[in-house]
């Protein structure tokens, strides 16, 4: 018999996604595509993580095509608590496996 996965990802499940994205830097744009995220789930789990300070915010130059072009864009980043809750995480995962 196969397992069936469930349709619908769990809140804690988008949020470990975005934490696990945001271990490298990331436009808001970037993470919202690559997680499969509504604008709205995005933007209330970046609020949530930043005021438990899971992922921090910052700005940065950012040129995609030509450097005359140049502007401040906003970036974030998942910090060492961020880090350390997903390994938590994903230990109590493999353990309930």
């Amino acid at each position: 018999m196969t397992e069936e996965k469930p349709l619908r990802r769990s809140k804690l499940d988008m949020t470990l996604d975005v934490l696990e994205l945001l271990m490298t830097p990331q436009l808001k744009t970037h993470t919202f595509f690559k997680c499969n995220l509504s604008y709205t789930n995005l933007m209330e789990i970046l609020q949530e993580l930043e005021e438990k300070q899971l992922v921090r915010r910052f700005n940065k130059n950012y040129s995609r095509f030509k450097k005359d072009c140049e502007s401040k864009k906003t970036w974030y980043q998942t910090t060492d608590k961020g880090l350390e809750a997903v390994f938590c995480y994903k230990t109590i995962k493999d353990i309930l496996r």
